[in-house]
């Protein structure tokens, strides 16, 4: 790197290179994501996500035309399921005057903004909070990232002493890189299009070690940990750092000092500033449940896996038959010109040129090396924070970058090599990727190597590492014209080949446009007193009630309170999708009927009204289906509806191999045909043939069989359909008879999900028996359904508890299980109950008991005067004797209560909610989510500015000190 004055360094990038770099990194993205600049494609992932958009009606506004689902696609889910709905709050919560540090919307409320995925802090993310609505927005914000990628990928190899025409790739490689492609929404971007800012700014600071650039580096790392995601921003900064280590060993004795000093400075400011960001996730960390246990840092990716980074469309196990189909399970990927470029990176650190390199590159390798658990790197894993990070996913992408900066030095140096080491270093990079391709039938399974096309990626591969090699020879020995004309060609041919690899995109639309049902949830809620709500199965995702301002039950994220887990677990649903996303699924343990929906305040849920597994008020109970399934459930048949070939029959489906149901079913006299439809789960079609033989019989398991039909859709398309069928059983009208439904996999059994849909009595001439609709006692009544909801439909619960009441009898635990066990055993009770446990203030409670009668029995009231604001709850009422006030909201640390004024304990009531001690009479309470840490946080912050405006008030007062010994390649 050569010296110089900062002021000469600027001098020497003329405005044309400016405009040059300006103009790659438009063109990058106009080009490289031209779907979404001119065809009106969205980032938002409309129409593809499992549980989000993967039904109606959660895009009620949306009448575009929707991605295909990705077949191998990683979790683009997650910016539905917290960015953009975490982005309504955080709008409602700055035009109120405060910050959303508690959402009540999901989960019976929790912690919001110290989950460390809500991006508010981050400048870049303000864009969205403009109007969060607009899918324009969002678009803009994601273009916004790749353009400051691709932007500071060039400045960045230029400050590498790259010649411009070179520095071109780095838009390409940034900008279009396979991290943005896998990717696509997700929080993990933003700190990945940072990470060319920081690496530029850091070799600045190298060179010249001011106040000024130190405020670059300090803003870059403020960007990176504001980002929305802290395991992708801990592995950027820690690549990042591993870089400046290098650069410090690289540094002359005199100079190494000043450099540290300012960039320690510099990140130890930002890392301060941006306390409210980590601190409380931190605390949160530590006593909240999540997904990540200390163990999770030790896992690695099979070795092979590292083939895909290079050769991403050779090596991938997709079941895609075009070309350039991204590899799963690999989060990240160089592409074969990169790749290309990569090996020769690595190749020329054995030159005397690149040797210097290897400081800087050694680290970020060994990094590398850690995704794959080689060479002695499993020590990585037990540090402090990595043990506990996903290092396989969120880790390579900063990686991967600075190796594919390290081949562009590389092939810029390539002019000044001797000719020799000139073409041994174009030479075996190529013989590597061919070696590389011959070995792919080793690891990509063999029916693959037909069915995708196997050798035409494989050729296209080849191709175009050769393409990069005569490229590189051309920039390397064919004069300035000639060699400035490949560089182009060969930035061109990087962004072609990345931009390949992207996946389709959804039409523009509005995705969170309220849906009929959900407008009519939002009336109630001005109606009525609060209430929760619940979606069953894929209706109403969970965090779309905070995009609602509605409160459901079910959370998705990584962080929950660990009493609700727990009492989830317990009470609720067995088996979380992933871990921590609580489906409501019959299938997965979910309890219906449970009084505990009564106790969560759940008075309405959203169902599919055709396998909703009770009888409701208002609509004809389905007594048939939910007969077989109370019989069947335990061996693992569910409620499910299919929609094939646009028909949507719901029934009973059996979802082992060879499985069977039996009930006592009565056949009535004029209805005696059993109708019902047969098919198999979509999902297994293109699965290895086999089908299932389905029986009907009555007498049970041995008795005679009265209807039996193969169903192979798998090897015969016309099996692809509903088949309606009809069985005689009139020589048992109006008896009653074990009728039993049997399932034999006729071969596959691994792939035989299918089932009964339909099930209903007919009469001869096929009028379908009517269910009689439940009366006045039932426990549900159909509240709302319209057509758009497909079937589906708003159940209220008649049962619910209030939100609010007062009990005037607390029953005590002893301890966490004992108050669980009591809630469970007290859950048939159909009034509201008070458990309290080792918190409850006994002696404040006696002394109020010793001037009011509170201990006599009296019925629980309910409180009607509750207003929620953003971070804090108040409620009003007259208490006729000393009570405990019962919030059914969580309670975690940093709640805080006040009682006229006067500030009471809170306390634990059913396990999970909030509790306060209030005496006979008119009461207003508040409650008050003020966590320590965030106080705590505010103030590192306030320090962290303190000493950037000290810094930046030094460096005004004094002339910058610049080194201007140094000069040379790194």
């Amino acid at each position: 790197m050569s010296g110089g004055s900062e002021q000469a360094e600027k001098r020497s990038t003329p405005l044309r290179t400016h405009a040059l770099f300006f103009l790659a990194s438009i063109a990058v993205c106009l080009l490289g994501y031209r779907d979404v600049v001119f065809a009106g494609k969205s980032f938002l992932p409309v129409g593809e996500t499992w549980a989000v958009y993967a039904a109606p009606p959660y895009a009620s506004g949306y009448h575009g035309e929707a991605a295909p689902p990705f077949s191998s696609g990683y979790d683009v889910a997650a910016h539905a399921w917290v960015i953009q709905p975490a982005a309504y709050y955080e709008r409602r919560a700055i035009l109120a005057g405060t910050l959303p540090l508690w959402d009540p919307h999901d989960g019976l409320g929790r912690p919001l903004l110290a989950n460390g995925q809500t991006p508010l802090f981050n400048p870049l993310h303000w864009l969205v909070l403009i109007d969060p609505d607009s899918p324009a927005l969002w678009d803009a914000y994601f273009l916004l990232l790749r353009f400051v990628a691709a932007l500071f990928a060039c400045y960045l190899l230029r400050e590498l002493r790259v010649p411009d025409e070179l520095c071109l790739l780095g838009a390409a490689l940034a900008g279009l890189n396979g991290s943005f492609t896998v990717h696509v929404n997700r929080g993990d971007v933003a700190s990945f299009a940072v990470v060319p800012a920081l690496l530029f700014c850091t070799l600045r600071l190298r060179k010249a070690p001011t106040a000024t650039v130190a405020a670059g580096v300090a803003l870059s790392v403020y960007c990176v940990l504001t980002a929305g995601h802290p395991e992708p921003s801990f592995g950027c900064l820690l690549t990042c750092g591993f870089v400046a280590l290098g650069l410090l060993v690289l540094r002359s004795p005199g100079a190494r000092a000043r450099f540290a000093l300012y960039y320690g400075g510099a990140v130890v400011t930002a890392v301060l500033v941006a306390a409210p960001s980590w601190f409380p996730m931190l605390e949160l960390i530590r006593t909240a449940w999540h997904t990540h246990p200390q163990s999770v840092g030790a896992n690695g990716r099979p070795g092979f896996t590292a083939l895909q980074w290079l050769l991403p469309d050779v090596f991938s196990p997709s079941p895609q038959g075009a070309l350039f189909s991204w590899p799963y399970p690999t989060l990240a990927f160089l592409g074969v010109v990169p790749g290309f470029l990569t090996l020769l990176g690595l190749a020329s650190c054995a030159t005397r040129l690149g040797r210097a390199r290897l400081a800087w590159m050694a680290l970020p390798v060994l990094i590398a090396l850690k995704v794959f658990n080689l060479w002695g790197t499993r020590w990585l894993a037990k540090l402090p924070l990595i043990s506990q990070m996903k290092i396989p996913e969120y880790f390579p992408p900063p990686v991967l970058f600075v190796l594919g900066v390290a081949g562009i030095v590389a092939l810029a140096e390539l002019p000044v090599q001797p000719r020799r080491t000139r073409f041994a270093l174009l030479v075996l990079p190529l013989i590597a990727i061919v070696e590389l391709v011959l070995l792919a039938p080793r690891y990509v399974p063999s029916s693959l190597l037909v069915v995708q096309g196997w050798p035409a990626k494989a050729l296209l591969a080849v191709n175009l590492a050769g393409a990069a090699a005569i490229l590189s020879w051309a920039i390397a020995a064919g004069g300035r014209r000639l060699g400035i004309a490949a560089g182009v060609c060969l930035s061109v041919l990087v962004g072609v080949e990345l931009a390949s690899y992207r996946q389709p995109l959804s039409a523009r639309g509005n995705p969170t446009a309220p849906a009929p049902y959900v407008t009519w949830l939002q009336r109630q809620r001005l109606r009525q007193q609060p209430f929760r709500v619940m979606g069953m199965g894929q209706y109403f995702m969970p965090n779309f009630a905070m995009i609602f301002g509605l409160d459901d039950v079910r959370v998705t994220d990584a962080f929950e309170p660990t009493r609700y887990v727990s009492f989830v677990h317990r009470l609720l649903q067995r088996d979380l999708a992933d871990g921590w996303f609580m489906t409501a699924e019959t299938s997965r343990g979910f309890k219906l009927p449970n009084p505990m929906l009564d106790l969560l305040n759940v008075r309405y849920l959203i169902a599919d009204l055709a396998s909703f597994p009770l009888p409701v008020g208002g609509v004809a109970s389905h007594s048939l289906d939910q007969t077989l399934y109370a019989a069947g459930k335990a061996a693992g048949w569910s409620l499910a509806t299919y929609e094939i070939g646009g028909e949507r029959l719901a029934g009973v489906i059996q979802q082992l191999a060879e499985n069977e149901v039996s009930a006592q079913i009565l056949v009535p006299k004029k209805h005696p045909y059993l109708a019902f439809s047969l098919a198999q789960d979509p999902m297994i079609w293109s699965k290895p043939p086999g089908g299932a033989a389905y029986e009907v019989l009555v007498g049970g398991g041995k008795g005679a069989v009265v209807f039996s039909a193969l169903l192979d859709p798998k090897g015969d398309p016309r099996d692809r359909r509903w088949r309606r069928e009809r069985i005689d059983l009139s020589r048992w009208a109006g008896s009653t008879i074990e009728l039993t439904l049997r399932v034999r996999a006729a071969g596959g059994k691994e792939w035989n999900w299918g089932g009964w849909g339909d099930l209903h009595f007919q009469s001869a001439g096929g009028e379908r028996l009517g269910a009689a609709a439940v009366g006045g006692e039932a426990d549900f009544r159909l509240a709302y359904s319209d057509a758009e909801m497909g079937g589906g439909g708003v159940v209220e619960n008649l049962r619910v508890w209030p939100r609010a009441f007062l009990a005037s009898e607390p029953l005590l635990a002893k301890d966490e299980p004992d108050e669980l066990s009591k809630v469970e055993s007290l859950s048939g009770t159909r009034a509201p109950f008070a458990v309290v446990g080792a918190d409850f203030p006994g002696a404040r409670w006696e002394e109020l008991c010793a001037v009011g009668a509170c201990r006599a029995r009296a019925a629980p009231l309910p409180v009607t005067d509750v207003r929620e604001g953003i971070n804090d709850v108040s409620l009003r009422f007259e208490a006729p004797r000393p009570e405990v006030l019962v919030l059914s909201d969580t309670l975690v640390d940093g709640w805080r209560a006040w009682v006229d004024g006067n500030e009471q304990p809170l306390f634990h009531v059913n396990y999970l909610f909030r509790g306060v001690l209030v005496p006979a009479g008119k009461h207003e309470v508040r409650m008050v989510y003020r966590p320590r840490e965030w106080t705590i946080a505010f103030s590192l912050s306030l320090v962290g500015l303190a000493l950037a405006g000290a810094a930046l008030v030094a460096a005004r007062r004094r002339r910058p000190s610049v080194d201007t010994a140094e000069s040379g390649h790194v």
